[in-house]
């Protein structure tokens, strides 16, 4: 969950004075951390994501993550190189962002309601899938050229479902009641999943 912290954890007891290991993220693999002799940094990559966020620990070279949001999902790889050995390990991580300060909307009957993602432009490779409700019905998806929104069976959603093309964003027109609830999206890409919800009230005038 959003907040939380992540523990990496690698099978290394104790590092050796001539172990190499070494942590990347994402599918550039971008470094994050390095231990190599006496040196034990940390990295944080130029959009600031990991500031004061990476806890190396010294002894065996596993990574945590510390007070988690979204951004920090995907893939971390750690590469362990020993006198007699080479290892690479990877971990996917998800975060699951749940009412954070944009995820609680509300809004008066007839308004409507705009649920943003972090997502600047869709690539072609990237799935984005909108849900409703506790039983998470479907009602919008992004899946390479597809672009559609669903109504449910009762028709509470008619005409009223707006998906941005680019970002993926869902927007609820002329919103009554029956739209409150929670609203959750996945965002599928190449090097990470996410997912977000909203907890959208409805007040009736």
């Amino acid at each position: 969950m959003a907040g939380d912290q992540v523990t990496l954890q690698i099978n290394v007891t104790e590092i050796q004075t001539d172990d190499d290991i070494m942590w990347t993220f994402g599918t550039n693999r971008n470094l994050i951390a390095k231990i190599s002799g006496e040196t034990r940094d940390t990295v944080d990559l130029p959009d600031g994501r990991f500031r004061d966020r990476l806890k190396l620990d010294h002894q065996t070279g596993s990574l945590t993550i510390t007070n988690t949001r979204t951004e920090h999902a995907g893939i971390y790889e750690v590469e362990i190189s020993r006198r007699s050995s080479e290892t690479k390990i990877r971990f996917s991580v998800t975060v699951y962002g749940v009412f954070g300060l944009d995820a609680v909307k509300s809004v008066m009957e007839g308004d409507l309601v705009a649920l943003q993602i972090n997502v600047t432009e869709i690539q072609t490779d990237d799935e984005i899938t909108w849900t409703f409700g506790t039983n998470r019905n479907l009602i919008a998806k992004i899946s390479g050229e597809t672009r559609d929104t669903v109504d449910l069976p009762d028709g509470r959603f008619r005409d009223r479902l707006k998906l941005d093309h680019q970002t993926g964003s869902l927007t609820i027109t002329n919103t009554r009641t029956e739209h409150a609830g929670i609203y959750e999206v996945e965002i599928s890409r190449r090097s990470s999943e996410t997912k977000i919800r909203f907890n959208v009230t409805v007040y009736g005038e």
